[in-house]
């Protein structure tokens, strides 16, 4: 497993994006689940929940958006770092990091 998002420099880092506190949220009125891409100083961030199988393929895409020179970071829950997913993330050029946060991520929230 990877280390969580304290672990990794990422913390506190001005991350912007979706705002959704969980797997599913809404943005102008449509609702919409799946990976959630944020851009944040010096990284780009695909959070997700479960063992998703468009996590590293949108991640790509972000980057390819985003900044290519920037580096990827995938954020999972403990448990939903596939290694399907760790896999992927290392094929990548240059690879992405997955880290992993607490399986009750969001009982920490607001």
């Amino acid at each position: 497993s990877g280390s969580g998002l304290s672990g990794s420099g990422l913390s506190g880092s001005g991350l912007s994006g979706s705002g959704s506190s969980g797997p599913a949220g809404s943005f102008a009125g449509q609702a919409f689940s799946g990976p959630a891409p944020a851009l944040g100083a010096g990284a780009i961030v695909v959070a997700s929940v479960g063992v998703d199988p468009d996590l590293v393929p949108a991640a790509a895409d972000a980057r390819l958006l985003h900044g290519s020179d920037l580096p990827l970071v995938l954020v999972v829950p403990e448990g939903d770092d596939h290694p399907v997913t760790r896999g992927l993330a290392a094929a990548l050029r240059p690879p992405a990091m997955v880290v992993t946060v607490p399986r009750d991520w969001a009982a920490h929230g607001p």
